[in-house]
């Protein structure tokens, strides 16, 4: 992408300004990056820069911000901004100070007030008065633009309120603001997104480096599928030190946060419906998870060795349950998974220098997934996880064997244990582990099972769920767990599942509830009509939940929103059921 000459001149820069950076912060043990004034540090800073003296090096340091400086503007170059009289209106309005509401109301504001309020406190607040004299113009500078992008949008409030946010929490960082300034694209892509969602609004706030998610409209508006993110991932992750965890860790959850953000620009776009929305999620949680189980494991083999067994090695999978396994993520979901292995003896030990007993090995390995998966560094955790559905429950051991798991399901599992295999799949480890489980999983729901029995234990199950979850009111819907809602549909469709699988096994063939809705219309287990209407409920329901979700918000409506569509999912249940 760019010179070889260009980026040794840029890896120099770097390499010299981070040292500075470093013997800077060493003077005084504080976080600081800016140069001395006393001489005695100055010259303190130089000489432990190789320079006699600090002419010789602020030479050298000007030289190098020359260089950057010029590679910085061929790439992002400014941008000419046509003459434009709102923004000279908005301009000479701000540099005036806000004082009229009135001028805001008239230009599109609803709530002119606190938009007033807002602009009023920004220029107060400690961040911008601790701006330096370059770093407040280019503040005001921007300010102006961004109320003359705000106003094109159909919220002009939500769009100025949370970009305000955005730009107090960078606005120290003089090169996002240089960014915005000179490059109009993406500050009306910023603008754009944070008047559409809340929730896009606070992860580009809190995690400043998604702006460079919004450099190419082409890219952000086009999510990659699975084996494009695995490439992606792999590609970013292959410059790292194998043994830095912490960076490892890092940069898995800035891949997620930017392919999540072009999933959501996509699908607030409309270019995007709920249940393909969800599949690029899904798919994003796989990548992440193999990329984790790939980490984890190279760290254990190399403390402990391989675990063999005899003529093989023992192998690992994991399973993922609930919305990940029926490929139903949406924002902020959390990962429900298990972990398997096929060792066959626990007295078996791996080859390591350190060798660990294999359940133990494979015990270390689940937690280290779930320490890298959960655990809180600067760039925030990648996904909460529950293991709870793990034979036995919390109480259960972390990793189970194949043969532990299978007799299990066979001997001590509940109906609703079975209902969730119904939406469970491997999605990380060796292939014949992942193809064991798939094996015991047809094996566990092809079970001839009394229709009357699992009916009652079904319903019985579900009225208990309703009775402890859901969050209706008089004049409130939960969609999710509200009578006529998601969870009935989904405790329908695996109730059939749990019924005719041992005469219909292509329902085994897939977790997803839509593709199972149509399998029970092929084998005639449903009418047609009916698999319309509950198709079209979950998907409504679905992509309200997705909605509400990029707005913050829980998964609750008005209570006459989907009125028909209530009563037409518990017509089918009742009748189907």
């Amino acid at each position: 992408i760019l010179p070889s000459d260009v980026v040794i001149r840029l890896r120099k820069a770097y390499y010299f300004l981070r040292l500075s950076e470093n013997h800077l912060q060493a003077i005084n043990d504080q976080q600081t990056q800016t140069l001395p004034d006393d001489d005695l540090n100055q010259t303190r800073l130089a000489y432990s820069m190789g320079f006699e003296n600090w002419s010789q090096f602020l030479a050298q340091l000007n030289f190098h911000q020359q260089e950057v400086h010029k590679e910085f503007e061929q790439i992002i170059a400014p941008q000419a901004v046509e003459k434009n009289t709102d923004l000279n209106r908005w301009q000479e309005i701000w540099n005036t100070g806000f004082n009229d509401e009135s001028v805001l109301i008239q230009a599109g504001f609803q709530n002119a007030a606190q938009v007033l309020i807002q602009l009023q406190k920004l220029p107060e607040s400690r961040i911008i008065k601790k701006l330096t004299k370059n770093g407040r113009e280019k503040f005001d500078i921007l300010i102006p633009l961004l109320i003359t992008a705000a106003l094109e949008q159909k919220n002009p409030d939500n769009a100025i309120i949370r970009s305000l946010n955005f730009i107090e929490t960078v606005a120290q960082r003089s090169v996002y603001l240089a960014l915005l300034i000179e490059r109009p694209q993406v500050l009306k892509q910023l603008v754009r997104l944070c008047a559409d969602s809340a929730w896009i609004a606070e992860q580009i706030t809190r995690y400043p480096l998604l702006l460079d998610e919004l450099l190419d409209p082409r890219t952000l508006y086009n999510p990659l599928k699975q084996q494009e993110l695995d490439n992606a991932l792999q590609a970013q992750l292959a410059h790292l030190p194998h043994d830095d965890l912490e960076m490892q860790m890092d940069s898995l959850r800035q891949f997620k946060r930017a392919y999540v953000l072009h999933v959501a620009a996509s699908e607030i776009s409309k270019n995007l419906t709920a249940p393909v929305t969800s599949d690029y999620l899904t798919a994003i949680a796989d990548s992440l998870v193999r990329r984790t189980l790939s980490i984890a494991y190279d760290y254990l083999i190399q403390k402990h060795g391989y675990p063999d067994c005899d003529d093989r090695q023992a192998e690992f999978c994991i399973v993922a349950y609930g919305k990940a396994g029926g490929i139903e993520l949406s924002y902020g979901s959390d990962l429900d998974i298990v972990f398997l292995h096929d060792s066959e003896n626990s007295q078996q030990m791996t080859n390591g220098v350190k060798p660990l007993n294999h359940q133990i090995f494979f015990g270390r390995l689940g937690q280290r997934i779930i320490h890298i998966i959960t655990a809180n560094t600067p760039a925030g955790i990648l996904y909460e996880v529950d293991s709870r559905l793990r034979p036995g429950g919390s109480a259960g051991m972390l990793v189970s064997s194949f043969d532990a798991f299978q007799a299990y399901q066979l001997e001590k599992a509940w109906t609703w244990e079975h209902q969730a295999l119904v939406r469970a799949r491997a999605i990380a480890g060796h292939p014949d582990s992942m193809a064991k489980f798939e094996e015991i999983r047809r094996n566990i729901l092809s079970l001839r099972r009394d229709p009357e029995k699992l009916k009652q234990e079904v319903c019985e199950m579900r009225t208990k769920m309703r009775d402890n979850l859901d969050k209706s009111k008089n004049n409130i819907f939960d969609l999710k767990q509200g009578r006529g809602g998601i969870v009935d549909i989904e405790f329908m469709i695996q109730y059939m599942v749990l019924r005719w699988a041992a005469d219909y096994p292509d329902l085994l063939k897939t977790t997803g509830m839509l593709p199972q809705l149509q399998l029970f219309v092929t084998y005639n287990l449903l009418k047609e009509s009916a698999c319309q209407q509950l198709s079209d409920a979950f998907r409504a329901y679905r992509s309200e939940t997705h909605r509400l979700a990029l707005q913050n918000k829980p998964a609750l409506v008005e209570n006459d929103k989907f009125d028909d569509l209530r009563e037409q999912v518990i017509s089918v249940i009742t009748i189907s059921c």
